[in-house]
């Protein structure tokens, strides 16, 4: 079923797993997503998290335009799931898969900034900061 990771409709520990793509980086209160979903997940139960996040730390840590306005650092990322409650099993940088994606966009659409009009989204106001994104998979673990 597909829910709103701060506020999912199922009773506590009755999940097996749960997955999180692309959407951590965009909720306003990103603990209480990383909250809810431990609290539905059984003991043992398993998250997959994947989203944007920042190469490098950027002023307060995070990214500063709108489309990355939430990307954490690697070690960020990791910290928060843990504060939360979950063992991480494995990380996964796919920042050269990102970088993949972006040519064969460029090479589609002749630019990156095409592709973002193509799809209704004007232009990426990130531009400048694109350098600095990377992308990772974390695959974790609910302690009990």
């Amino acid at each position: 079923f597909l829910s709103d990771a701060a506020d999912i409709p199922r009773p506590d520990d009755v999940l097996d797993g749960a997955v999180m793509e692309g959407a951590r980086a965009l909720m306003e209160d990103k603990g209480k997503g990383l909250r809810e979903i431990r609290r539905a997940l059984r003991p043992g139960g398993k998250r997959l998290l994947s989203d944007l996040c920042l190469r490098r730390a950027v002023g307060g840590g995070k990214g500063t335009t709108s489309c990355i306005a939430g990307a954490e650092t690697l070690p960020a990322l990791r910290g928060l799931l843990e504060e939360a409650g979950f063992a991480i099993l494995c990380s996964l940088d796919e920042t050269k898969r990102l970088g993949e994606l972006a040519a064969k966009m460029i090479f589609k659409y002749g630019s990156t900034d095409e592709f973002f009009r193509q799809w209704g989204l004007g232009e990426c106001p990130c531009r400048d900061e694109r350098k600095n994104l990377g992308y990772v998979v974390f695959i974790a673990e609910k302690m009990v």
